[in-house]
């Protein structure tokens, strides 16, 4: 399995967001090689000179729907889909998305395993949504991201949105290459999660 991480430094507008990830990467980091990751496993994309405990990140440049700029990590993937990927599974998770415990996701070929947002304070509709905070892929799915990517342009919206118009209609059968996880593959308690009835649900210990 290979450890994706992936930062393109948004502009000034989102100064905020910019310095906490700046945080983030080298705690990511630490944490990885703590719980035992080869660091030839572990791939950071920026879009700036970035090195830290022997972990280079590879510079790129990529074109996304910059209103939106989580959309960047769609654009990422997509971009290293053209350059040719291996036949590892591929874990993708936010730099605020820490691991604790061994992986061992269970994701079919030809599949993108993903969670839901477990159970919100807001109702159903917004807890089936598609969370993609972390994400596990191969290389036969690049379909997949090339759709969620042109959906967040037409759209103008950002990467969960995009998802969610093309499995609204289940546009060229996207919603059978969708593999659901459990939401200790993605436990986020942040302010529209219900953490009590979301722990109730997730298998422990949380991933």
């Amino acid at each position: 399995m290979k450890n994706l991480l992936i930062y393109i430094k948004p502009d000034d507008s989102e100064r905020v967001w910019r310095e906490e990830t700046m945080k983030l990467l080298p705690v990511q980091i630490d944490n990885s090689l703590e719980l035992g990751w080869d660091r030839k496993d572990i791939i950071l994309i920026t879009n700036f000179p970035y090195e830290y405990n022997g972990i280079k990140a590879r510079e790129m440049n990529v074109d996304y729907y910059k209103p939106k700029a989580t959309t960047a990590k769609i654009a990422v993937i997509c971009k290293l889909f053209e350059e040719g990927l291996g036949n590892d599974l591929y874990w993708f998770h936010d730099n605020d998305a820490f691991q604790m415990e061994e992986l061992n996701p269970h994701i079919p070929q030809g599949k993108v395993g993903l969670t839901d947002y477990g159970i919100t304070k807001i109702g159903p509709n917004i807890d089936r949504r598609w969370s993609t905070g972390v994400l596990f892929f191969r290389k036969d799915t690049e379909d997949v991201f090339k759709l969620i990517m042109r959906s967040t342009y037409s759209h103008h919206a950002n990467e969960e949105i995009g998802l969610l118009a093309w499995c609204r209609i289940n546009k060229h059968g996207i919603r059978d290459r969708l593999e659901k996880l459990n939401i200790t593959y993605n436990f986020a308690p942040n302010r529209i999660k219900d953490v009590k009835k979301s722990y109730e649900i997730t298998e422990k210990p949380i991933k």
